[in-house]
Parts: C-alpha cells; structure tokens; sequence
C-alpha cells in the first residue's frame, strides 16, 4: 500500500452516487464531514486495525489538513503525543483504562513477590515451544 506522496498532493474529485455535481471543492468538503465523525468513531474500533486500516485513516486525514478542510475530530492524547513524538508515561494508561493504570502503580509502588504474578509466555518458534 505504499503510495508517492506526490500522488497525495493531486486534487481529490468526489463523486455521490446519484448526482450530478461538479466538484469544485465544495463536495470534497462534504465527503471529508461526513466520512470523518464514521472513521473516527471509537464504536467502529477502526484505530485498533493496524496495519492498512491505520494507514487509509491517516492518509485521509492527511488529505484533508492538506486541503485546508477543517477536521472535527477528536483523538486521544496518545495519538497527539505520538504526532508530536513525546514518550509514553505510565499516566497516559489512567482515562484509557484506569483499573490496568491502577494495577501498573501498585506493582511500581510495592513489593509484587507476594502477588504471584506470572509474566512469562510461552511461544512455538520452528515447532519448538520457547518461554519468554
């Protein structure tokens, strides 16, 4: 799925099935409203695809930033400190599951020998089982 950035710069025309309008922008601009609130929408789980999923939503978003179209979206903050390549803190785990960040603080901040916890997993590697 690799594309030339190039490619991304041309123009978008869209097309609504059933009309028969030219598009001389105004149609981009109501495809971008209403595609992007449906492939942003946390019910549809389409950030956890990966892989190409990932790669089609960011190449529209993209589009429309670099077609000046103004994108009400909302992500979490995960997603802008990525963009802006800061790291990852443990706080970060707390508004997206706060029983795991929880969890997480209390190993950190006690003993956890007590506790039993096992974090090893076992995988088959050749037909050989390796424990990780």
């Amino acid at each position: 799925m690799k594309t030339d950035p190039e490619k991304l710069k041309l123009r978008l025309n869209v097309l609504f099935y059933g009309e028969d309008a030219v598009d001389y922008g105004s149609i981009s601009r109501e495809w971008f409203t209403l595609i992007l609130p449906e492939i942003t929408n946390p019910n549809y789980a389409l950030f956890k695809g990966g892989g190409d999923v990932d790669k089609f939503l960011g190449r529209v978003l993209a589009k429309a930033l670099f077609e000046n179209f103004q994108v009400d979206t909302h992500f979490s903050h995960l997603i802008y400190k990525t963009l802006l390549d800061l790291p990852f803190l443990l706080s970060d785990l707390e508004p997206i599951d706060a029983d795991a960040y929880k969890s997480l603080v209390f190993i950190a901040e006690n003993d956890p020998s007590g506790l039993m916890l096992d974090f090893t997993l076992t995988i088959t590697e050749f037909d050989q089982m390796k424990e990780i």
